[in-house]
């Protein structure tokens, strides 16, 4: 899965996990050792975030029920308890410094399709 930014017309995540279910929503991205460029997980539904027993800094972009970006928390460290934004309907977690580097703002409007349906550039004719 991608997660496209429309407002800005960028992609944000070449990589998404998306985490529906109580498990996957309650273990998040505990015990791995980081994110690389590119990643990011979406849980769905969320509110509130918390860092305890992770290992890296990650950015929180908390989205309503439409995708809207409401709130977006750049660079929590391990550690952080209150990470909460009562707007939210899902949270978008991003490495350290994406939000930043991908010029999410508050009000963007994100968008989660799978990699197949993203239209591919078209090819240049040869001129043969």
């Amino acid at each position: 899965m991608i997660c496209r930014n429309l407002t800005k017309g960028n992609i944000v995540v070449s990589d998404l996990v998306i985490a529906t279910t109580v498990s996957d929503r309650r273990r998040g991205l505990l015990g791995r050792s980081k994110l690389s460029p590119g990643e990011g997980m979406l849980i769905v539904p969320c509110r509130s975030v918390h860092t305890v027993g992770m290992q890296f800094a990650i950015d929180v972009v908390f989205l309503d029920k439409q995708c809207r970006v409401v709130s977006i928390r750049p660079n929590i460290e391990p550690g952080s308890w209150n990470n909460t934004c009562l707007k939210a309907r899902s949270t978008l977690e991003l490495p350290a410094g994406t939000a930043e580097a991908r010029h999410l703002e508050v009000g963007d409007s994100l968008k989660v399709e799978r990699a197949a349906d993203t239209p591919k550039p078209t090819e240049e004719p040869s001129g043969k």
